[in-house]
């Protein structure tokens, strides 16, 4: 995925404290497809002996997908609002799986 650069921006907001408003601009390949409400996580590089960490999680906007020829996707373009710590979404698990072919 390329992310659009963007100002990452923290204010102040009354009656919530310190939030995250940032609206960020996508590009990615049309598979696998993405859909609005997904949740995306986005983990830290990390080298070949250390385990991921996860960074933010992200929650997807909107999606438009960029038709080629006999009506193929060709790439997906996704709006995505970045998650306060505190959301609720932060209290499910996650673990990246690895999958190998025998």
């Amino acid at each position: 995925m390329r992310v659009q650069p963007y100002r990452n921006d923290v204010p102040l907001i009354q009656y919530r404290g310190i939030s995250q408003t940032d609206e960020i601009t996508i590009w990615a390949p049309s598979i696998p497809t993405i859909k609005k409400r997904d949740i995306l996580i986005r983990y830290l590089p990390i080298d070949a002996n250390e385990l991921p960490s996860e960074e933010f999680r992200y929650e997807v906007l909107n999606v438009e997908r960029n038709r080629i020829l006999f009506g193929d996707d060709g790439k997906q373009t996704l709006t995505v609002r970045k998650l306060d710590k505190t959301h609720e979404i932060y209290t499910y698990n996650s673990a990246l799986v690895a999958s190998s072919s025998i």
